[in-house]
């Protein structure tokens, strides 16, 4: 082998050990790339998971939240049903009450009707005997008048005096006002 040939050997092995450093080059990069993409791989699914778990946690923070709400309604349900019996059981007591009232009314009503009956008969008794007594004053007063009138005339007569004769004409003038105010009284239409 001569100068020549060992260039071409050493030429032919630089060839194949270039072919070989781009074949380990080229592996290697593979590898890499594989072993990016591998971790590429699992760095999604790690997220994947993540993001899974959150809506997990989410899911079940909504479930407790839902479970929440859902305790939260059955004690307001509860506590209107309460509430409602309350009502009920006061509205029936109200009732029971106005029941009761309305027989005191009826009782008030028929003892005020009989009360009132009553009151309008001794009114009735009252007012004829009022009447009665006023007819027997004035007749008394009439009569009182009446003698006095004669009483000083007569006296003014039979021994004349300036006071006597007074006397007896204002026991006169009062004698006739009577008469004319009984008259009136007299003509109006009587009452019961």
């Amino acid at each position: 082998m001569d100068g020549n040939g060992i260039a071409v050997v050493v030429s032919a092995v630089g060839v194949v050990l270039l072919g070989l450093a781009k074949m380990i080059y080229d592996a290697r990069a593979a590898r890499a790339k594989a072993a990016t993409e591998k971790e590429e791989r699992l760095a999604a699914i790690e997220r994947e998971i993540a993001k899974e778990k959150r809506d997990e946690e989410r899911a079940a923070k909504v479930a407790l939240k839902v479970e929440e709400v859902k305790q939260q309604s059955i004690r307001a349900v509860d506590e209107v049903k309460r509430q409602a019996l309350d009502a009920a059981v006061e509205a029936k007591k109200v009732a029971r009450t106005a029941e009761v009232a309305a027989v005191k009314v009826d009782e008030v009503a028929q003892t005020l009707q009989a009360a009132t009956a009553n009151t309008d008969a001794k009114l009735d008794e009252m007012q004829k005997t009022s009447v009665a007594t006023h007819i027997l004053v004035n007749s008394n007063m009439g009569a009182q008048l009446k003698i006095s009138a004669v009483a000083l005339r007569e006296l003014a007569d039979a021994l004349p005096n300036a006071k006597r004769m007074e006397a007896a004409e204002l026991a006169e003038k009062m004698l006739a006002e009577h008469i004319a105010k009984q008259a009136v009284v007299d003509s109006r239409p009587e009452k019961g």
